[in-house]
């Protein structure tokens, strides 16, 4: 069974989600990490920048991406779609994560 939950302070080893907006730019939205209250270093924020851009996430609701990093810390980083924020939004992006993070015994 998959525990979510949600954190503050340090980041975790195994699995992270993080959530992923749209942000209005020229043409089609941008992708951009939400900022959470686990503070992220910048090497993987950095990482996950390329990984939106190089995967074309758009931050559709709904749309996950991983970025497997097997020898950093956290492992494995679920940057999950939340649309514009709504209520669908967030739920669309809880569900996506439940079914990609299946195989993980652990998602903060």
């Amino acid at each position: 069974m998959l525990t979510l939950r949600l954190a503050s302070g340090a980041l975790p080893a195994a699995a992270l989600a993080l959530p992923v907006g749209e942000r209005p730019g020229a043409g089609a939205p941008l992708p951009v990490v939400i900022p959470t209250a686990v503070p992220l270093p910048d090497r993987l924020e950095a990482e996950c920048a390329a990984l939106l851009d190089q995967a074309f996430h758009t931050g559709r609701s709904g749309q996950v991406r991983v970025l497997s990093r097997p020898l950093g810390r956290p492992r494995q980083v679920f940057l999950a779609g939340v649309g514009t924020g709504d209520e669908a939004g967030w739920r669309a992006a809880g569900a996506a994560i439940a079914r990609a993070g299946a195989r993980e015994t652990s998602l903060t």
